[in-house]
């Protein structure tokens, strides 16, 4: 609460948020034709309102993943990926130039020799299986096709 030189009126006073009960600022300057008047926003009201919106947004998503329209990719353009080559028993190292959506699926294009400007389309279910996104992985797979 305060005052302006003792010379002002009484310039703040406090209030209570309704939902929180916590102590809020409330003050109004009257000079002449000049009314001015300021309320202290509750931030807990603040966080519930944020959390409403972005409640709001999740749902929106959670909707159109039931609806087959929300696409989850295992990689983006630039990743470093794992090439598990069984034939080979080797691993190579590739960098993924571009996703594309096709008519019968989802192509992720590695480029395998980094610099070379060729790339070489994978399918999404590649992923897991001969495509990694960890050399640990790429190895476990090449060691696991060995024991066999």
């Amino acid at each position: 609460m305060g005052y302006c030189e003792d010379t002002c009126e009484y310039l703040t006073s406090r209030h209570n948020c309704k939902k929180y009960h916590k102590g809020l600022t409330y003050c109004s300057i009257d000079i002449g034709s000049v009314y001015s008047s300021y309320h202290e926003r509750c931030s807990e009201c603040d966080k519930d309102h944020w959390i409403m919106e972005h409640e709001k947004e999740l749902e929106a998503y959670r909707k159109a993943e039931k609806q087959g329209l929300l696409l989850r990719l295992p990689c983006k353009a630039g990743d470093t990926v794992y090439i598990a080559d069984r034939f080979e028993e080797e691993i190579i190292e590739g960098r993924v130039t571009e996703i594309s959506i096709l008519p019968d699926g989802i192509c992720v294009y590695i480029e395998e020799e980094i610099g070379s400007g060729c790339s070489e389309g994978h399918g999404v279910n590649d992923f897991g299986y001969d495509v990694f996104l960890k050399r640990e992985d790429a190895e476990r797979a090449i060691k696991e096709e060995l024991d066999k």
